[in-house]
């Protein structure tokens, strides 16, 4: 899946999510479960947002999550290359 678009990818981790959360919310609303369809739904949300977030989702899959939630991926990627040229230049500085 390198090089696929990023809003297809998005677009399927969320299905991939959306299908267990809507079974969850039909058990939980037929299984009588306080509170309804209101409940049964925010409950859903709850545990696609669980899943989707960095402790599941992020873990799994770090580089995604983060180009998928947090971005700035390639800034952090040229940030990261600065920082390691300044560090080596102050290492020759030094000696």
């Amino acid at each position: 899946m390198a090089g696929a678009d990023p809003i297809i990818l998005a677009l399927a981790q969320l299905g991939a999510l959306g299908v267990p959360a809507v079974l969850l919310a039909w058990i939980l609303r037929a299984s009588g479960a306080p509170g309804g369809v209101r409940a049964a739904a925010i409950c859903a949300g709850v545990f696609v947002g669980l899943m989707a977030g960095p402790g599941a989702l992020g873990a799994k899959w770090p580089s995604r999550h983060e180009a998928l939630f947090v971005g700035g991926v390639e800034e952090r990627r040229a940030l990261d290359t600065v920082l390691s040229r300044q560090r080596e230049e102050i290492v020759a500085m030094e000696t």
